[in-house]
């Protein structure tokens, strides 16, 4: 806000608030396309490593653009796979089972809510369109953890799978200790990600119980 001689000039702030979204959505992506990675190139390097094909010095750099891409699409096609295979659940709108019940009352102290279909839809819109935005951060935190959990755990149990395949046809300590760690760190990503799609849940009913959610449903 200006003053020019006894007038007030506002200044726009609309393509501020744009970058400031714009900022937000190249976070969330990148995140997520890192999560991708991460999980689709452990599987690779396990995969290169098991018939001693690991890049070196002499591989040219240009490879490392479609390996990127490829690891990409791989860490996506695994989540995504597990998903349709029911071994994961993505999406936050269903009642927790025991599992995730369980870890949700060691994390948080306290039971999860009772779920209920009709208020999980309007808290989260009451979340999407009218929360303060301390509760929309928060909620897109739980989120983005949930993705990364979700998208690298697999790929880590997959990964430890392939180095065990290769202890078994050796005896070096160092694949027997990468298979070990591989599968187990890919079993506490995936044990969190049940947690934060538990909580993504549990936040959203909570918060909209206490401040109020939209009377009417979304359509």
């Amino acid at each position: 806000m200006l003053w020019h001689a006894g007038t007030i000039t506002i200044r726009p702030i609309k393509r501020s608030a744009q970058m400031g979204e714009l900022v937000k959505a190249f976070e969330k992506f990148l995140m997520r396309y890192l999560s991708y990675v991460t999980g689709g190139g452990a599987v690779i390097l396990s995969f290169l490593y098991l018939f001693n094909r690991l890049p070196t010095e002499s591989t040219p750099t240009v490879w490392y653009v479609p390996g990127v891409a490829f690891a990409y699409v791989l860490g996506y096609a695994i989540q995504d796979a597990r998903g349709l295979c029911r071994i994961i659940r993505m999406k936050a709108g269903h009642a927790p089972n025991r599992f995730a019940s369980w870890l949700y009352e060691c994390y948080e102290g306290s039971s999860p809510l009772s779920f209920n279909k009709d208020d999980y839809d309007n808290g989260k819109l009451w979340v999407y369109t009218s929360a303060p935005q301390r509760f929309k951060d928060d909620h897109e935190r739980i989120e983005g953890l949930k993705q990364v959990a979700f998208a690298i755990g697999p790929c880590l149990v997959i990964s430890g799978i392939v180095l065990l395949a290769r202890d078994c046809s050796a005896t070096f300590a160092f694949d027997r200790a990468m298979s070990c760690v591989s599968i187990v760190s890919g079993v506490v990503f995936y044990t969190l990600g049940w947690l934060k799609v538990t909580q993504q849940a549990q936040y959203v009913l909570r918060h909209s119980q206490k401040l109020g959610p939209p009377t009417q449903p979304p359509t």
